[in-house]
Parts: structure tokens; sequence; C-alpha cells
């Protein structure tokens, strides 16, 4: 009997967890259909086939842009960029600015489908947690970081179940938690975790 609730557990745990990463992947992957669509982005191609550089038109247009991708970006809670490339015109637009670019430089980057990397401090790391008590970590525990996870997790509201993502600076990571009924601590577990898609 406890075997079986805990394997239907383990089971819910890794659906919901699951359903939460396509609802993420759909959304990101509708994102360059989007703005293929929009009228800025149109536009901003049409402006510099009359005319090579920057007028005051053309800077609004950009910012514009600009905003709209920083929309897009801030709409989800995964680590995310997005470029609008012109290899006509061998220009590029992100959020942060914009440019000429290198075709072969953007060759070597780009890839098709989904391209999966791992960062750098990427092991999983483990810890135990009881508010009010404390923190208990293993041996090659990133305290720091540990520490920054369980502030933002108390501002959320603790659960006995979790399964989500948290924005900690540039870095985005999958947080697992699950709370002991004996002891009343929880177990968190995190890891980084990189995704690309090249369309």
């Amino acid at each position: 009997m406890l075997r079986n609730e805990l394997n239907q557990s383990n089971y819910n745990q890794l659906t919901f967890f699951q359903n939460q990463v396509n609802t993420n992947i759909e959304m990101i992957s509708s994102w360059p259909h989007l703005l293929i669509h929009d009228s800025d982005v149109a536009s901003f191609q049409a402006i510099f086939l009359k005319d090579k550089t920057l007028n005051l038109d053309g800077i609004n247009l950009v910012k514009c842009i600009q905003t709209k991708l920083g929309l897009q970006e801030s709409s989800s809670n995964w680590r995310t960029g997005l470029d609008i490339y012109s290899p006509s015109l061998e220009r590029v637009v992100s959020e942060n600015g914009a440019g000429f670019y290198d075709q072969k430089e953007l060759n070597r980057l780009i890839k098709d489908g989904w391209q999966v990397s791992k960062k750098k401090n990427v092991r999983k790391e483990p810890f135990y947690y009881k508010k009010g008590v404390g923190t208990i970590y293993n041996r090659t525990a990133n305290e720091e970081l540990s520490g920054k996870l369980i502030t933002k997790l108390e501002k959320m509201g603790l659960h006995e179940v979790d399964n989500l993502t948290m924005k900690i600076g540039e870095e985005s990571y999958l947080v697992h938690a699950v709370l002991s009924q004996t002891t009343g601590w929880y177990k968190y577990r995190f890891s980084s975790l990189y995704v690309h898609f090249g369309d």
C-alpha cells in the first residue's frame, strides 16, 4: 500500500512538472510566429529597404520593437532572449540594442530545433529546510544560492509539494520540494538548465 502511494505521488509530481514545462515551451515557441506577423516588425524591414541609416522614425520603431521583445521575455519565468534578424539587411534587434551582425557568426550559433546544454554549477543541490529552525546542507551545497531560493519560496508560500521554475538574478532554476509529514522538514532540490530553440 505504501509503495503504491509513493509511486502515485511521484507520478503526480512528474506529471505536474511536465505540464508546466509543456506550457512554457508552447508559449515560447509561439513568440516567433507572433512577431513575424507584427506590423512594427514588418515596418522595420520596409524602412531599411528604403534607407540604410536610422532616422528618427527608425529609432522610434526600434524602441517600440524592443519594448515588445521585453514584454514577451518577461511573460515567462524562464530565462529567455528574443532577437529579430533580417538577413537581407544584416540587421538585428534585441531588447538591449540594435545593429549589424556577422552572417557567418550567426550561422555558427544557430541550430534547428531544441538544443539543450548544461551551464556552470548545474549539479542538483538538495537541502532540508524548516521555517524557524534552520537549513541542513550537504557538503557541496551552494549555501548562498540556497538562501536566496528559500527567501523567495517563503514569500511565495510553502506548499507540501512544489515543482516550479524560479529566477535568481539572470539564472532560472528548476525547484522541487516535498514536505515530510513525519518531521515537518521540507526537502528541496534545484538545478539550472538552459534550453535553446532555433527556428
